[in-house]
């Protein structure tokens, strides 16, 4: 009974006045990049500067300021989400009124990279998992605000950025919020960029060419030197024999690709496709098994056993040619609801493969599903698949799904987990390696009564064997 109470006591405490995501105009399942941009969007309307004749100016900046300071946080997070804001007591007291800077730091310093989708934003929290345990290749650039070399870097770190799109990860952290994070690193001096997993410093010029030259020379080489005489080897190894090639043909002329775009397209392509270059000029015979006419072919079957679908690739803008070949790759399965119903009972069986399903309003071709493709090779001992909530709507109201895309990863158990964190490959990925081995379940109101009963069924057996024990004494 007394564990009862308690447990009616935490719910009653979740209740509380103030409603921190609805005061941002945010949802519960919001990233931290989301966060930022809702309070920095706050911040420029309701800052006191701007209202200085508004009598609650300071009173409403100070209440989403706190806001943002509880929902940034992964642990504060989950003690007001837990307990509300009687859970936060030892971090911010009872009388806690903040503190914030002028109105031109929230426009010109707030966030620099948070407008920027190919630069990820680090902070303590996640710093640790995404970078320090990872085999990926990072380059991270720890900046302050306060720092003009920063603000002066940050359209060469965004054009960086851009450049390796899907080649390695591109993150910054914000040392004036995560300071300790930055000494933990020996970071002393800003901006400081650093290479994942080496911990190298860069110390070359801040100049995009230099940049990318240093990150180009710590990029794998994953490309195949393809000649005649070694063809039918690699057709008879299983794992290049299971996958289409794309071949590069004509490199380093006008026209073509240069040699560190196409290692780039081995990264982006490494597990779904055998990237090959070849050397025409000298192997003559290979061009007898490979368009050696146009500059990039894609072979879905190198043996022509269905040559309907090798096309030849006239663009060499390494984004394009990406595209082409994930969009020329499998689908993924579409489940409808039966289908999905079906899944959900074989789910139940301990020695089912784990399905990672993409759920979305809408299944056009978008990026989310190009991704989804990329998964396949990050993943490959989970069955991935989609489900589109436009045409099964009461399956995903079952579900409580209300934000798309989402990733659901239902496991060999039964149970299965929501993915809250960036619509990426890499980090969807990171999630599903983390989630497998967890004893997780997410619960909906119909688990309830279930739950209960087996609570309740369970604290009754534990009161009658110390009943039993207490009569023997």
């Amino acid at each position: 009974m007394q564990i009862l109470i308690l447990y009616l006591l935490c719910l009653l405490a979740t209740v509380h006045s103030v409603d921190y995501y609805e005061l941002l105009g945010i949802s519960k399942d919001a990233d931290n990049r989301e966060i930022r941009r809702a309070f920095k969007k706050l911040a420029l309307k309701l800052h006191p500067d701007k209202n200085m004749e508004e009598e609650k100016s300071h009173e409403q900046f100070i209440a989403i300021n706190k806001a943002y300071e509880v929902l940034k946080d992964e642990e504060t997070r989950k003690k007001y989400d837990l307990y509300g804001e009687e859970g936060l007591k030892e971090d911010f007291g009872n009388s806690w009124r903040g503190n914030y800077r002028s109105w031109n730091y929230y426009y010109e310093s707030f966030g620099i990279y948070d407008d920027d989708p190919e630069i990820i934003t680090l902070n303590k929290n996640d710093f640790v998992q995404s970078v320090l345990e990872s085999t990926d290749l990072w380059f991270v650039n720890f900046y302050s605000p306060q720092c003009s070399h920063c603000h002066h870097l940050a359209p060469v770190w965004r054009e960086l950025a851009r450049n390796f799109e899907g080649v390695l990860q591109i993150g910054a952290v914000n040392c004036e919020e995560d300071w300790m994070l930055c000494r933990q690193q020996n970071i002393y001096s800003y901006p400081s960029l650093v290479l994942y997993p080496q911990r190298e410093k860069y110390q070359g010029s801040r100049d995009l060419t230099s940049m990318m030259d240093y990150v180009l020379q710590h990029l794998p080489d994953n490309i195949i030197k393809l000649t005649h005489q070694y063809l039918s080897e690699m057709l008879s190894t299983e794992e290049t024999a299971s996958q289409p090639w794309l071949i590069v043909t004509c490199k380093n002329t006008k026209g073509c690709l240069d040699s560190d775009e196409i290692k780039k397209l081995g990264i982006i392509l490494k597990h779904l496709v055998n990237v090959a270059e070849v050397e025409k000029n000298t192997d003559e015979k290979i061009c007898e098994f490979v368009n050696c006419h146009a500059p990039v072919s894609f072979y879905f079957d190198l043996i022509a056993e269905n040559p309907e679908k090798n096309i030849s690739l006239r663009e060499v803008e390494v984004s394009e040619i990406v595209k082409t070949v994930l969009a020329k790759l499998p689908e993924p399965e579409n489940y409808s609801e039966e289908s999905f119903k079906e899944m959900i009972t074989t789910m139940k069986n301990l020695t089912s493969s784990p399905r990672l399903l993409l759920f979305t309003d809408k299944m056009k071709s978008s990026e989310s599903n190009i991704d989804l493709k990329r998964l396949k090779a990050l993943l490959p001992e989970v069955v991935l698949g989609k489900f589109d909530c436009e045409k099964f709507p009461s399956t995903c109201a079952e579900l409580y799904l209300q934000k798309f895309p989402t990733f659901l990863l239902f496991k060999p158990n039964g149970a299965y987990e929501f993915h809250y964190g960036r619509i990426t490959a890499y980090d969807v990925a990171r999630f599903v390696r983390d989630a497998l081995p967890s004893q997780v379940h997410t619960l909906t109101p119909s688990d309830f009564p279930r739950v209960t009963e087996s609570v309740v069924s369970t604290l009754h057996a534990v009161l009658t064997t110390v009943e039993e024990s207490i009569s023997v004494f």
